[in-house]
């Protein structure tokens, strides 16, 4: 993309930054390096603006392991930052949804309920994302979530990052 505005330029020059994918559009935003635990995905309830000069207190004190769905809504609306363990290689990632209660059977592959992909630039090692999960899609109240950061490389499931996730 060439750089025609000076905002496009200072992306473009940035080394870190940060992957933002709201209603489907990938968007690009500057970020300082957050401290948060490396492979962590910090899951809320509304959007966080990395900009803010407290954004890392944000980060601990909104996140939530627990979301209720809305009264007037038909879904849950996730929003998250994730901190990948490494940079994915790779523009294609998938955000993937684990039923928690469903043991690992060995030998076998575990089922995801659902998988949705992102895009981020191969050297992200940030990635912040919203996404709507639905009761169609296979959600349900009262359940617990394994949340995965993930990429397919050579038929194998690499890891990202991981959080856990309760939908009320």
């Amino acid at each position: 993309m060439p750089c025609r505005t000076l905002r496009n330029c200072r992306l473009m020059l940035r080394p870190w930054v940060l992957g933002l994918l709201l209603a489907g559009a990938a968007l690009q935003t500057p970020v300082d390096a957050v401290a948060m635990p490396t492979g962590a995905i910090v899951i809320t309830d509304h959007l966080l603006n990395p900009a803010k000069h407290d954004f890392e207190k944000d980060l601990k004190t909104e996140a939530k392991t627990a979301l209720p769905k809305p009264p007037e809504s038909e879904s849950w609306k996730v929003f998250f930052i994730a901190s990948l363990t490494r940079a994915p290689g790779a523009e294609d990632v998938n955000i993937v949804f684990y039923d928690a209660s469903v043991p690992v059977k060995a030998g076998q592959p575990k089922e995801p309920v659902q998988a949705y992909p992102l895009r981020t630039k191969a050297t992200a090692r940030m990635l912040q994302a919203s996404i709507d999960l639905k009761d169609e899609d296979g959600f349900k109240a009262g359940k617990k979530y394994t949340v995965l950061i993930t990429r397919l490389v050579g038929g194998k499931e690499e890891v990202y990052a991981r959080s856990a996730l309760e939908l009320k």
